[in-house]
């Protein structure tokens, strides 16, 4: 999964570098033709108005020249423009072929201005011999050079999203097209060559572009793509959580034996779970005086995961059932421990459950708990009795070694029954102290129900609960209440 998020975030990411790529493109291409005819334009104006009156007659010669070959540089630009805008080509072939244009087209530019300034050189030389004029002429020719490379390379960065190693690919076949140029046409004095070296350094701007654009880029499409993931999955949690706890039963309200709960995953969806199934009698019986079998279950782990778990265990309780519904407790854990330890211990997915059944006929409780914190009876006159666990964790050994060891007890009218997941005695206080066993149990005593039809004794313990926790719940919470009421 990992791996098909990443590939799919490079493969996104590559799309939009490459739509990013032509549009920067057609945007550099047509502003270079646009502003160098715009600039051309003025040239010569200015040189109709007499502007170049005190030049040597060698460098006019030079200019004209370099801005005979700028109208055919022009000319490529468009061609390309046109097959960017026309064509659908892949991110590669574009930056292949801007890199061709660019190296093209300003390395052969470097090429002529350094033979027509050595041809300067001698003509100079031939005529009078002047060192200054030959020393002038030399540094010209370096500074046109660089200045041209800088230009070059310094706007092209400004518009196309280069890499910091894309830029620096052009940069390097001009700079030594400017060197080897420099050596084997123009003579140059000892500075001409430190010149050289030190203008390696006139790259570095439009590099510092690229990679602070590129860096700057990539993180704003991960913060963009990451961003809308986390809404898409908030939305999908929201349903699942509205999904999963559709499977808990409805409050029973009314009847001998009668159930509230109270639920709060530490997530937006967790992994503890209620069942409820009531017996549905024999025609004439007394319908309130149906038995109810309750199944509380705390999976391992949290999240997706753990509720994914918890929907294939309604499933089976369901299917238990429905092909049994006088099933008792013992034989539920039975059930759900071989169904766990055949299909989900191989992914280290175990779960706690304790099953109650409840008959109200014969005031008995019926009960085997796997490996879940002990239950508390409290009975009308306040007294409190625990249910320790019975068995194993459910999973954690196959059917032959899991014995449910199942009990009965008296539970009376006016008795209540609070059941509880982990999460409840894992709740810590500020100084890092868990509730434990103990002091949930101090709470179910000294707790007093809200004023409520349903028994009040979920909610409040909760809140109790709450009370003593600090900062946000490191695991899911589930209080269950059945309870007894006083037949009148």
């Amino acid at each position: 999964m990992t791996r098909t998020v990443t590939a799919e975030f490079r493969d996104e990411f590559e799309a939009d570098r490459t739509r990013l790529l032509r549009r920067r493109i057609l945007w550099y291409v047509g502003v270079y033709v646009l502003f160098g005819i715009f600039a051309q334009t003025v040239t010569k104006v200015i040189d109709l108005l007499g502007g170049r009156p005190n030049q040597q007659p060698e460098l006019i010669e030079v200019q004209d020249v370099l801005s005979l070959f700028a109208w055919g540089s022009y000319l490529v630009y468009s061609i390309v423009f046109f097959i960017v805008l026309k064509r659908t080509l892949t991110r590669p072939q574009m930056l292949r072929m801007i890199f061709w244009v660019i190296v093209v087209v300003t390395g052969f530019s470097l090429i002529m201005t350094s033979a027509l300034f050595g041809n300067a050189l001698e003509r100079i030389g031939a005529a009078d011999g002047g060192e200054m004029n030959k020393a002038g002429i030399a540094g010209t020719q370096l500074v046109i050079g660089l200045w041209g490379i800088f230009i070059t390379h310094f706007f092209a960065s400004l518009f196309i999203p280069w890499t910091l190693k894309e830029s620096l690919n052009p940069f390097v076949v001009l700079y030594s097209i400017f060197v080897g140029s420099s050596v084997m046409l123009v003579e140059l004095a000892w500075w001409g060559y430190l010149v050289m070296l030190l203008g390696v350094l006139i790259g570095a701007p439009g590099a510092a572009i690229c990679w602070w654009r590129h860096s700057r880029h990539r993180d704003m499409f991960h913060y963009k793509k990451l961003r809308g993931r986390y809404g898409q999955i908030s939305r999908e949690l929201t349903d699942a959580r509205r999904i999963h706890e559709s499977l808990f039963p409805e409050p029973i309200k009314t009847g001998l034996t009668r159930m509230d709960f109270r639920y709060e995953p530490m997530g937006q969806i967790g992994g503890d779970y209620l069942y409820a199934f009531r017996f549905p009698g024999l025609p004439g019986d007394d319908p309130d005086s149906e038995p109810l079998s309750v199944v509380l279950i705390d999976v391992t782990g949290h999240g997706i995961a753990a509720a994914l778990t918890v929907n294939r265990l309604h499933g089976e309780l369901e299917r238990l059932f429905a092909e049994e519904p006088d099933i008792a407790p013992g034989e539920v854990l039975v059930a759900l421990n071989r169904y766990i330890h055949l299909t989900l211990a191989t992914h280290s997915v175990y779960a706690t459950a304790v099953c109650l059944r409840i008959n109200a006929h014969d005031d008995t409780l019926q009960w085997a708990s796997a490996g879940h914190p002990p239950v508390f009876v409290r009975t009308i006159d306040g007294r409190l009795e625990q249910l320790d666990s019975t068995t194993f964790v459910l999973g954690a050994c196959a059917s032959d070694d899991f014995v449910a060891d199942e009990q009965v007890s008296k539970l009376c009218a006016g008795d209540t029954i609070i059941a509880y997941t982990d999460g409840a005695i894992e709740a810590m206080n500020d100084r890092g102290r868990m509730l434990g066993v103990t002091g949930f149990r101090s709470i179910v005593s000294a707790t007093h129900p809200d004023t409520d039809a349903r028994g009040g004794w979920a909610s409040a313990i909760l809140r109790d609960v709450d009370t003593h926790r600090y900062g946000p719940a490191l695991d899911d919470t589930l209080i269950v209440e059945i309870f007894r009421p006083l037949r009148v």
